[in-house]
């Protein structure tokens, strides 16, 4: 039987048949990591970064943007506070 295991980092999956453990199959697209650094001084890594792009605009994609800004923008604007029940 054919299954999918996780291997721990997000998106990426071993495929794996049901055969010997040394004959395990690897479906997984291994990207070299970028090096990047964000106008707050953020250092991050990724093969993957996070771009916000707009369908029939590429000019007007975003380009990579930090995901400690981006989480931080959501708890500063978005982040619902805890309302007292009378």
């Amino acid at each position: 039987m054919d299954k999918w295991e996780n291997d721990g980092e997000f998106g990426n999956v071993i495929w794996i048949r049901d055969i010997e453990p040394s004959d395990k199959i690897n479906d997984t697209v291994t990207e070299p990591k970028k090096a990047y650094e964000c106008p707050r001084g953020h250092e991050f890594q990724t093969a993957n970064p996070i771009v916000i792009a707009v369908d029939d605009d590429p000019e007007y994609n975003s380009g990579p943007i930090c995901a400690y800004c981006y989480v931080d923008w959501f708890k500063l604007n978005l982040n619902a506070k805890e309302s007292v029940a009378i």
